[in-house]
């Protein structure tokens, strides 16, 4: 048996976006969030004795890495030394080998072992007197489209464990560049007992035979990398293997729904929102909440007036960080008046005309006429991300709010 650790897209190096109105320590820990949790993961393989840690690409968030962030790792390195548990690394897209080779990094040692640009099988025997091979390889360069799979080829030794790790995207993954592109078939017919994947940031388990896995990244950095993150203790027998989870980030992004149907004054949303943010309150992380509002009802004309949308965001900021750590990052609204859909639906004129194309585009979600000139364009396409299914939806929905509501206004008037 064996147990080790499965962590992958520390980014060192990227902060969290602060506000100019956060409190230094915020604004501090922020800066320092993804060291904060990849130390804490170390703290994790200290405490649990496992065999070795294994970082599946993105330990840095440059290429360019800094003096801190090596300097860091070859730190958590001789932690990780005293307890004789090696470190294995491998490099990303975010932080390619480049010009260098994997020895004048200054890491390169005894116990921390960093994969060259092509796969290597490098063995290791457990404390127990296990047999291993951990193979891997780092992107080169920036760029790296070609399908990896066929560089694996597993050794012809039976009583060992034979464990994989590749930084890429497999190829039913949407929002990420498509570097290294694999599908979880040609993984599971190379024999391996365990894929030690990287370079998805969503905690995902693709197979479970033989386990394919993605442990997300170290620490949200946006509001799209929502929920707790952290790494994975990996434990394997020649019978079976369990995955287990363990959260480390010190701050960790939410996404919080709250409607306005059915409340009929401000105390009432106000009301609501607590209830909501009153769950965070219990765990000693800081959290930065995304904000959605919507629904029909009364509020909405309210709601509507940018300058009551900003003194909200400041009363829930004011309320809510200095004494629990919770900020409000931002607010969405997507509110409309006190409407029957279903009744518009039915009726033969513009009104129903709008609720019945929202319907269909919500159904389909294929805005791909009016959004894709913009990924074409030659300056704005290389700025823009991929959108959420998510994502579309809610522009659907706030694109009807704003044509209902002037039409729903100028019926009233006759």
């Amino acid at each position: 048996m064996i147990r080790f650790i499965h962590c992958a897209d520390a980014h060192l190096g990227r902060a969290i976006a602060a506000h100019g109105d956060m409190n230094s320590q915020f604004v501090e820990k922020m800066r320092q969030a993804a060291y904060i949790s990849f130390e804490n993961i170390i703290d994790k393989a200290l405490e649990e004795e496992v065999d070795f840690v294994l970082i599946s690409g993105d330990v840095y968030d440059h290429e360019k890495r800094s003096i801190k962030g090596e300097w860091f790792i070859k730190k958590q390195g001789e932690r990780l030394q005293a307890k004789q548990i090696p470190l294995f690394i491998i490099h990303g897209n975010h932080d390619p080998l480049g010009n260098r080779s994997t020895n004048n990094t200054n890491l390169s040692d005894n116990n921390i072992h960093i994969f060259s640009s092509t796969v290597d099988a490098i063995p290791v025997e457990t404390k127990s007197g296990e047999r291993v091979y951990i193979y891997g390889f780092s992107y080169p360069k920036k760029a790296f489209y070609e399908n990896p799979v066929h560089m694996y080829q597993r050794k012809e030794d039976e009583d060992a464990f034979h464990i994989a790790m590749l930084h890429g995207q497999e190829k039913m993954q949407e929002d990420h560049d498509p570097y290294a592109p694999f599908s979880v078939k040609e993984l599971q017919e190379k024999g391996f007992d365990y894929w030690a994947l990287g370079h998805i940031h969503k905690r995902q388990i693709l197979s479970y035979h033989p386990p394919v896995v993605y442990p997300g990244n170290v620490q949200g950095s946006t509001r799209k990398e929502l929920g707790e993150k952290g790494a994975y203790v990996v434990t394997i027998s020649k019978a079976n293997t369990e995955l287990d989870f363990f959260a480390t980030a010190p701050i960790q992004w939410e996404r919080v729904e709250v409607s306005i149907q059915e409340l009929d004054s401000y105390d009432n949303l106000l009301e609501q929102i607590e209830e909501v943010l009153t769950s965070f309150k219990t765990t000693p992380k800081m959290f930065l909440i995304d904000l959605y509002i919507h629904g029909s009802g009364i509020l909405h004309d309210d709601l509507s007036d940018n300058v009551k949308q900003q003194e909200l965001l400041s009363l829930l900021r004011e309320e809510w960080f200095d004494s629990y750590d919770i900020w409000v990052d931002r607010i969405s609204f997507n509110t409309a008046p006190a409407i029957d859909r279903e009744v518009l639906k039915e009726q033969d004129h513009l009104l129903g005309d709008v609720v019945r194309t929202a319907d269909q585009l919500k159904e389909t979600l294929s805005l791909d006429e009016v959004i894709n000139p913009l990924y074409q364009h030659s300056t704005l396409g290389n700025h823009l991300q991929t959108l959420s299914d998510e994502e579309l939806l809610e522009i659907i929905e706030e694109a009807e709010v704003s044509l209902l509501t002037p039409l729903l206004k100028e019926v009233g008037k006759r």
